[in-house]
């Protein structure tokens, strides 16, 4: 198994060497050709959720935003696989935050953040966070270690999301983990003074039960587990905005949550999640998930 592992690794990695023109080229043909197969259920799922979430809109306007989402969906494609290759200066010119220093003010005071986000693209370009930060504070990201049995690709795989200085939390157990660094942090054992834990909630997994919020007329399943650590840490919680530039290049505007009459933020959550969705819903990546 770790041999075959080896070889699709190491023909992704040649494959991230293309000029990302080419890579471009052929994720958009793909997208074309599966927006055109409409026997693929996928492409009934997406035509279906777009008509409930948008019932107002006519059809040609339907079908214009459901070529886009296809169209978005390849360039994220595209972009994991050349992102293999990006330097440090390249990663931040491709995602820019235009408000970074209230990430500072919040470190400063509280020391912990949580940061609350969905899957956008590109959403993996978050782990290029650490690079605009001072370099005291660890950000931490989840990462689906359901690949632990192939052990040469679960590395392969963090040591991705780690490269720009993010820790990898697996999200089959991140507890101990974030619980083990924030008692190193509290007890002045760690070289660093606090940290960020970013999350992107809006995951659907059957596993989930009854934890879900009715938007744009489709059932959304939450996370609950990193709003969870933040209150009992005592963490500020922030949402990450995410919208496009241009093709390849992308901007995040950091917002502060508050909570509700009960200490919840994922209504605040759910409101910007939904606000950042109908600005750009072709940036969302899970209307066909």
């Amino acid at each position: 198994m770790n041999l075959i592992a080896i070889i699709v690794i190491k023909v992704y990695t040649l494959f991230s060497r293309l000029p990302i023109s080419w890579i471009y080229c052929i994720s958009c043909l793909t997208s074309k050709l599966i927006n055109r197969i409409n026997i693929l259920s996928v492409n009934k799922v997406v035509s279906q959720r777009l008509s409930y979430a948008f019932p107002s809109k006519d059809e040609p306007w339907q079908r214009q935003l459901k070529a886009n989402y296809y169209f978005r969906t390849a360039c994220f494609a595209a972009e994991l696989v050349k992102s293999l290759s990006f330097n440090c200066n390249e990663i931040k010119q491709r995602m820019k935050y235009t408000n970074i220093e209230l990430l500072e003010q919040l470190l400063e005071q509280k020391r912990y953040v949580v940061c609350l986000s969905g899957h956008f693209v590109n959403y993996e370009f978050f782990t290029g966070l650490p690079l605009w930060i001072n370099q005291h504070y660890a950000m931490l990201n989840y990462y689906d270690d359901s690949t632990r049995s192939i052990p040469y690709i679960d590395n392969w795989l963090k040591s991705i999301r780690d490269r720009f200085g993010a820790i990898s939390v697996p999200i089959s157990s991140p507890l101990r983990s974030i619980s083990g660094l924030y008692h190193e942090i509290e007890n002045g054992n760690s070289e660093y003074s606090g940290f960020i834990l970013g999350a992107l909630l809006d995951v659907k997994k059957k596993n989930l039960k009854n934890i879900f919020h009715n938007m744009t007329e489709q059932d959304i399943h939450l996370h609950y587990g990193a709003e969870k650590i933040g209150r009992k840490i005592g963490a500020a919680f922030i949402y990450a905005n995410i919208s496009i530039i241009e093709k390849g290049y992308y901007e995040v505007t950091l917002k502060k949550l508050r909570p509700d009459e009960n200490g919840s933020y994922m209504k605040a959550y759910m409101n910007e999640l939904e606000s950042n969705i109908l600005a750009q819903p072709d940036l969302w990546l899970m209307w066909g998930a």
